[in-house]
C-alpha cells in the first residue's frame, strides 16, 4: 500500500530515534492510511486516505 493520502498528500516522514543516553538512529514516521471506497467525481472510487482526512468529513463514503 502507498503511504502517501490521495486527499491531503501526507506521506511518510523521516526523523531521529532518541534514547536516554542520548544517542540518535534515523527512524520514520507513516501517516495512518487506509484504503476507502469514496465518491469521487460522482463515482464510488477506492483511495487511499489518512485518517486525519476521514475524521474531519473530507471524504465521502460510498
Amino acid at each position: 500500500m502507498a503511504r502517501v493520502c490521495d486527499v491531503c498528500g501526507k506521506g511518510t516522514k523521516s526523523g531521529k530515534n532518541i534514547t536516554f543516553s542520548h544517542k540518535m538512529n534515523n527512524r520514520t514516521f507513516k501517516p495512518n492510511v487506509h484504503r476507502v471506497r469514496a465518491i469521487v467525481d460522482g463515482s464510488p472510487k477506492a483511495i487511499n486516505v489518512c485518517t486525519k482526512c476521514l475524521k474531519s468529513g473530507k471524504v465521502e463514503k460510498a
